[in-house]
């Protein structure tokens, strides 16, 4: 009988983390299936986040079904180790959300270094052409 209950906790856990993997594919924004379309370059990195968003989703859902299962059994170890699986799981969901904001903050400075250089080729391309102006070259 434990073997089934077994059994049973770890299809339905598997099951769900792939309905959830497939929904968060499909409707994030910064999704893989997203993405692919609007910003080939990031694909690697949209891929790498999505996993790993999947996997705090997994261990989000295992540990839930274990706190239940333990408190349905009485069992308070599986409970505690489903509360710690949820708390991981935040975890890694804060970790990419880090990881998301240091990247759009990298875009961005690199957008305003390169409006300065870009700023600064004119003015030295413009100074320039005023000093040959006047000397007469």
């Amino acid at each position: 009988m434990i073997l089934l209950q077994k059994f049973h906790r770890f299809f339905l856990t598997i099951g769900l983390v792939l309905l959830l993997g497939s929904l968060t594919a499909f409707t994030a924004e910064e999704s893989l299936a997203t993405t692919f379309l609007t910003q080939p370059i990031s694909l690697a990195q949209t891929q790498i986040a999505t996993m790993n968003r999947v996997e705090a989703i997994g261990k989000d859902i295992e540990g839930k079904a274990q706190e239940t299962m333990g408190k349905i059994t009485g069992n308070k170890e599986d409970q505690v180790m489903g509360k710690v699986k949820q708390a991981e799981s935040k975890v890694r969901n804060t970790v990419e959300d880090v990881k998301g904001a240091s990247r759009q903050q990298r875009a961005k400075i690199e957008g305003q270094v390169k409006r300065s250089m870009d700023n600064s080729i004119a003015n030295d391309k413009a100074t320039e052409n005023q000093y040959r102006n006047l000397s007469g070259r």
